[in-house]
């Protein structure tokens, strides 16, 4: 890859104090706007539950405020690129999937300076405190559901491969040991295979709409930010790209699966600059005969669903929606 411009330099080095960390701090505040806190939309928060002993192991709760039997328990893992954003920015994804008929739990992990394995352990923790504590809060651990939007979908379908693959780290070991079933994943526009970023601008490239300059630059920093380098993984790295380890489970490269990877719903934009890992890995789902949905929107960029003005949000949320009916319930849209 080419040596950074000097615009790639500056935008790397103020994103987040200038861009990221501002967006961040209106999406907080958004949720006191007029009508548009959750406990006005039929939903009851409680914030700053823990699920270990560190000071940032903490969740918040989200439940519909109507609902009296036990609901499906969803655990919610903000994107950022691995160093922005946090449980209380994605207020209104939680809302949403709370009104859809879910105990969410919207959980804080490691940002960086913190690299792999330490986000992945920080949401393993959290899945198995929820598992044991589930119907304290009127959750049912065995119809678990975990979702993530492009970093956060990176450490869902991480969670997955523990549930389902015997792997050798013992955090994820416990996980393929606990009392729960894990009934869907939702990794939607996701960066799912950190190594080799540049083969996002390739594959754009080679389609005749090259990213610009800055975009390919930040796909490196979220790699970097990461993983200690970018190559392809080492063994001790390899749930931090969860995708190449589906794609080796499809080749049987792997060892085979204590059971049967869960339905997977991965939406993503047609125009967004990661989309290459979202079609990797339906294609390898195809192959394993995976029950998943890979549907893209078009005119859709990175995380569109998360802007509520977004055109193709309302469709993106009701298609996310009938598939948990579908695998759930059993019911069709």
């Amino acid at each position: 890859m080419d040596a950074p411009s000097t615009l790639q330099r500056l935008t790397r080095r103020f994103w987040g104090p200038l861009l990221m960390e501002p967006a961040a701090g209106l999406a907080r505040a958004a949720r006191y706007l007029p009508r548009m806190r959750p406990e006005d939309r039929g939903v009851g928060v409680t914030p700053d539950l823990r699920y270990g002993e560190e000071p940032w192991q903490r969740f918040d709760l989200y439940r519909p405020r109507e609902a009296s039997a036990p609901l499906p328990l969803l655990l919610m893992f903000h994107g950022g690129g691995f160093q922005f954003f946090d449980r209380r920015s994605h207020w209104g994804v939680a809302t949403a999937f709370a009104r859809a008929g879910f105990v969410v739990a919207s959980v804080e992990y490691r940002l960086a300076p913190h690299r792999f394995p330490a986000p992945q352990r920080d949401v393993a923790a959290a899945l198995l405190h929820l598992a044991r504590v589930a119907s304290e809060y009127g959750a049912d651990a065995q119809r678990t559901v975990l979702a993530g939007e492009s970093a956060g979908a990176n450490l869902a379908l991480g969670l997955a491969l523990c549930w389902a693959l015997p792997r050798p780290e013992p955090w994820a070991a416990a996980i393929a040991a606990a009392d729960l079933d894990l009934r869907a994943v939702l990794p939607a526009c996701g960066y799912l295979d950190v190594a080799e970023p540049e083969r996002h601008e390739a594959y754009w490239r080679a389609r005749g709409r090259p990213l610009h300059p800055v975009v390919a630059g930040r796909i490196v920093e979220v790699s970097a930010a990461h993983v200690p380098d970018h190559t392809p993984p080492a063994a001790e790295h390899a749930l931090a790209s969860p995708l190449r380890l589906i794609e080796a489970l499809a080749r049987g490269e792997h060892p085979p699966p204590l059971r049967p990877l869960p339905p997977i719903h991965a939406l993503v934009g047609a125009v967004d600059p990661v989309l290459h890992d979202t079609l990797r890995l339906g294609a390898a789902l195809t192959a394993l005969g995976v029950d998943h949905e890979v549907p893209i929107y078009t005119d859709a960029g990175h995380a569109f669903h998360a802007l509520p003005w977004h055109r193709q949000a309302g469709p993106a949320w009701r298609g996310q929606r009938a598939f948990l009916r579908r695998v759930l319930d059993g019911r069709d849209a």
